[in-house]
């Protein structure tokens, strides 16, 4: 069985109806006790897990490109700063019709707020510690199964695999993006590309710290893939080059749509991720 860890309850309950080996839970993996009772849940149903996938992410603080720049004509944008910061003074006069340096300064400044970058990182970076050390045991728990079924294939005491490992062993997965390797003008948002850098650290980071007790920590960084509301089940890439590319929105950010012709122009095979790639990447990891 599948377990589905989600904040939103309406989506657990009808976004994979076809499938009844999903245990949905509604929790919020930002609150540590509700983590704990997501981890009783599974202790309670199997005793053991042998996948974490560390799914969740927002996205805040969105840049309104295009930014403002010393060579683009004057926008909305270009207006003063409040104070503080205030710009330093500089003796040469403005371009006449360009925007200042201080509307720059504006959009940057107004671009969400540090409760944003915290909501930001709270999910993104500090819930996948947390999420990952609530599980441990139970992580743990499903090497101990594996090390069972192992000797009882092999008609042997499982006693004697004691301090071995299992040929396959439990795994932590998480999921970064391929946005938080990006140092370019063009990032979708500033909290959310350094959060981000800052998942995949933390995904080596655990290999290494978890690695004594037999359990894996491994991180994808997907590119462009639908999701949430752009989910498109049972279309492939060359039906959606006849049919139109559904309009994508982004999970991450409610309410924000993303054209996908554009998105798949940055991308070297000109298309978003499908499905049956996002499912293989986890299902081939699954023990």
């Amino acid at each position: 069985p599948f377990l589905l860890v989600s904040l939103d309850r309406k989506l657990l309950l009808t976004s994979y109806p076809e499938f009844d080996r999903i245990i949905p839970v509604e929790c919020d993996i930002t609150n540590r006790d509700h983590l704990l009772n997501a981890v009783e849940v599974v202790k309670a149903r199997h005793g053991y897990l042998d996948l974490l996938v560390n799914n969740a992410g927002i996205a805040k603080n969105l840049f309104p490109h295009p930014l403002p720049s010393p060579g683009s004509p004057q926008s909305s944008h270009d207006q003063p700063p409040p104070t503080p910061p205030r710009s330093p003074k500089i003796d040469e006069p403005q371009s006449q019709g360009l925007p200042s340096i201080k509307g720059f300064q504006k959009t940057l400044w107004d671009c969400g707020s540090p409760d944003d970058w915290a909501a930001t990182f709270a999910t993104n970076v500090t819930s996948v510690y947390y999420t990952t050390v609530a599980f441990l045991d139970l992580l743990y728990q499903g090497n101990a199964r594996r090390q069972r079924l192992q000797a009882h294939s092999a008609r042997i005491p499982s006693d004697s695999l004691l301090g071995q490992l299992p040929y396959q062993t439990s795994q932590v997965l998480t999921v970064s993006s391929s946005g938080g390797f990006r140092i370019d003008a063009r990032v979708l948002s500033p909290s959310y590309t350094v959060a981000k850098a800052a998942c995949t650290h933390m995904g080596k980071m655990l290999s290494n710290l978890l690695a004594p007790w037999g359990i894996r920590s491994n991180v994808l960084a997907p590119g462009v893939f639908p999701s949430g509301k752009s989910r498109v089940i049972g279309l492939e890439p060359s039906e959606w080059l006849i049919k139109g590319w559904p309009e994508m929105t982004m999970s991450v950010a409610p309410g924000v749509k993303l054209d996908p012709t554009v998105l798949a122009s940055t991308v070297p095979l000109k298309r978003v991720g499908t499905e049956e790639v996002r499912v293989r990447c986890v299902g081939d990891r699954v023990p």
